[in-house]
């Protein structure tokens, strides 16, 4: 016996699993003049997915849906992935998909007219009847033949991607170049020309790109998201994507603040040369020389490492970083970066003002400097206004600002930042035991404690005693990056609790009270009046997962004949409700389906204990019976259904009459 049930946004569910399906590990192929795809998707050990997808999700989880459009999913070869691949070769671009499977799938095969093969069957998207091209099988075979070190793993030819849409990429470029609104109109102003040099850098630099991978892994409660490319052979970013190796000294520092990093030395004059030909135009048209700032960075060997702190006002920093040798290091800090520092925070607060209105009094404050340890300590204080997102409305004489004090000092080769004397003189002892030793460790590694950052968001966002949403208690993200021999490889860890955690935080964030008092001098050509309400923070209610979602979910894998998944929403539904018949009855229902009948009859004697007066539970478990060879405890049930006005049983007891 099934059961019926609506399905809402079905066919949405179908349209993005379509969409993001892709290979593995199908059969062997010739890989000689293969034809290449510009997107490739794998998705492998799909059940697995779908099983960390309900944990994560609960009963908003989309996974029934999915596993409802692939009429069951036991039947999915589990050891080979899912692949799709992407071209767009010509004006309509093509994409196939290949499904692996361990035994054949009628219901699959006849819903989306597949074309069957030993052991896969493939479907063109969109279909319109047309078979997969041979090349495009090819690709989907060669592809599956390699399998991915990701759950779903995205593999780009960005390269290729980049010369095959180069006359649109030109096209487009044109348009912006003519826009009368990206003319030039005053000082701090973007032009089309900004623009159009930028992203001409940006193609270029994409066509250098052979390969973008995004890998994507849910497990034990941890999202893992990977990133990892690789450059063309002898191209300006292999160049660029060098590890540079040997001995480090930074590595027995270790700031204790909620934001750290640490970070190897790496090539800052080709990097910056890169920055300049991408970002330089935009930079200098905002006023900002561009040009210093390259030089600046060309003292540092760019090993550093450090860690800030978060607070009212904006936030602490400290770090150490390491200069090139050279005659007047020793006054680097003093003579060459505050001057630099000096002039960077003047122009940049000149643009805002331009831009948005917003003028500081004093970006860029000295203050007294000090001696510890027989150093000279230079100190100096940075203001910055939030920019509009974060400020909101102006009311009672201007937005917020951001400060930040900062005292410098250099001991040998090591620019040292601390946020006070009391660190700096902590951090000055500290370096004295610093040397240089082998180090094998990733190029950049970073954490950030996320309950931290969110109140940091928090204060900047709301006004003292406004602060009405309660941060929960989150765990950390880290991201590690490396790169050499051309190759560059990311990885971002956290946990999916604290994923879901930020996700209503920002959804909240937008209602959140926007309006208070400057805590800076700021002035504004803005004014809001001061009978303007002030919004308040309306927070989402709690959504509490029913086992009814559950039920549902269950019914509808079951209705597609995938009644091992089916068990599984029932139980979860159960655990929610443990009183719940319908749910016994549902499963007991989907384990008759499976052959185990005891199971189900169990299942469907808890239903009973729960409702005894329910004819259809009564029929359900004859039916079970009957499975089972139980010919008298059916027609008993049977009976005992009919008897309760069920007219399924009634039908069945009217056929066995001579």
């Amino acid at each position: 016996m099934k059961y019926a049930l609506s399905c809402p946004r079905l066919g949405m569910w179908i349209l993005i699993l379509l969409i993001i399906f892709g290979p593995s590990n199908v059969c062997k192929a010739d890989q000689t003049d293969l034809p290449s795809a510009d997107l490739i998707v794998k998705i492998s050990r799909l059940e697995d997915l779908f099983d960390e997808l309900d944990a994560l999700m609960g009963p908003q989880s989309p996974t029934a849906l999915a596993r409802s459009m692939l009429r069951g999913s036991d039947w999915i070869d589990p050891r080979r992935p899912i692949v799709m691949a992407a071209n767009s070769l010509d004006a309509q671009p093509s994409a196939a998909i290949l499904v692996p499977f361990v035994s054949p799938n009628a219901d699959f095969q006849a819903a989306f007219q597949v074309e069957t093969r030993e052991d896969y069957y493939l479907l063109t998207l969109p279909q319109q009847g047309h078979p997969v091209s041979s090349p495009m099988e090819r690709v989907l075979v060669a592809a599956a033949s390699q399998t991915p070190t990701n759950t779903v793993q995205l593999e780009l030819a960005m390269g290729q991607l980049a010369r095959r849409w180069q006359p649109q990429w030109q096209a487009w470029l044109k348009k912006i170049a003519a826009q009368d609104n990206l003319k030039k109109n005053g000082p701090g102003s973007i032009t089309g020309e900004n623009l159009v040099e930028m992203m001409t850098g940006l193609v270029d630099l994409f066509q250098q790109l052979d390969q973008l991978k995004i890998g994507l892994d849910i497990h034990a409660g941890e999202l893992r998201l990977e990133l990892a490319g690789s450059a063309a052979d002898n191209s300006r970013l292999a160049h660029l994507l060098t590890q540079a190796g040997g001995p480090t000294r930074l590595s027995d520092y270790e700031p204790h603040q909620p934001m750290t990093f640490k970070m190897r030395a790496y090539p800052t004059e080709q990097i910056m040369t890169l920055m300049n030909d991408l970002f330089g135009g935009v930079y200098r048209s905002m006023g900002i020389n561009f040009d210093e700032l390259a030089e600046m960075a060309g003292y540092f060997t760019g090993e550093m490492a450090g860690g800030t702190a978060f607070n009212d006002q904006g936030g602490t920093y400290e770090g150490l970083a390491v200069l090139k040798p050279s005659e007047g290091v020793s006054d680097f800090a003093e003579k060459i970066l505050l001057p630099r520092l000096e002039a960077y925070c003047r122009d940049l607060s000149k643009t805002l003002q331009t831009s948005t209105g917003v003028q500081i009094s004093e970006p860029f404050v000295r203050t007294a400097d000090t001696t510890i340890a027989g150093k000279k300590i230079i100190g100096f204080k940075t203001r910055m206004a939030l920019g509009a997102a974060m400020a909101g409305p102006i009311s009672d004489g201007g937005p917020r600002s951001i400060e930040q004090e900062l005292r410098l000092t250099t001991v040998d080769n090591l620019l040292i930042m601390a946020p006070n004397d009391q660190r700096m003189g902590e951090l000055i002892e500290l370096v004295q035991s610093l040397s240089e030793k082998p180090d094998d460790s990733p190029w950049l590694s970073m954490e950030v404690q996320l309950e931290a950052y969110l109140k940091f968001l928090l204060q900047m966002a709301c006004p003292s005693g406004k602060q009405d949403i309660t941060i929960p208690k989150l765990g950390k993200v880290a991201v590690v990056t490396d790169m050499n021999n051309g190759q560059f490889t990311s990885t971002t860890t956290l946990k999916t609790a604290d994923l879901l955690a930020m996700t209503t935080f920002f959804k909240q964030l937008p209602n959140l009270v926007h309006v208070q008092k400057p805590r800076s001098p700021v002035t504004s050509a803005v004014k809001a009046s001061s009978e303007t309400a002030v919004p308040q923070l309306q927070v989402p209610p709690v959504v509490v997962p029913d086992a009814t979602d559950w039920i549902e979910k269950g019914c509808l894998v079951a209705a597609y004949g995938n009644d091992k998944a089916a068990v599984g929403y029932f139980q979860k539904a159960l655990e929610l409700d443990p009183a719940n018949g319908q749910a016994y009855f549902n499963m007991g229902i989907s384990l008759g389906e499976l052959g185990q009948y005891d199971k189900a009859l169990d299942a469907i004697n808890n239903a009973l204990a729960h409702n005894p007066q329910n004819g259809t539970f009564f029929y359900g478990r004859g039916r079970v019976h009957l499975l089972a060879g139980h010919k008298e405890s059916s027609i008993a049930d049977f009976k005992q259904a009919m008897q309760l006005g069920n007219p399924d049983a009634k039908a069945y007891m009217a056929h066995l009459q001579p």
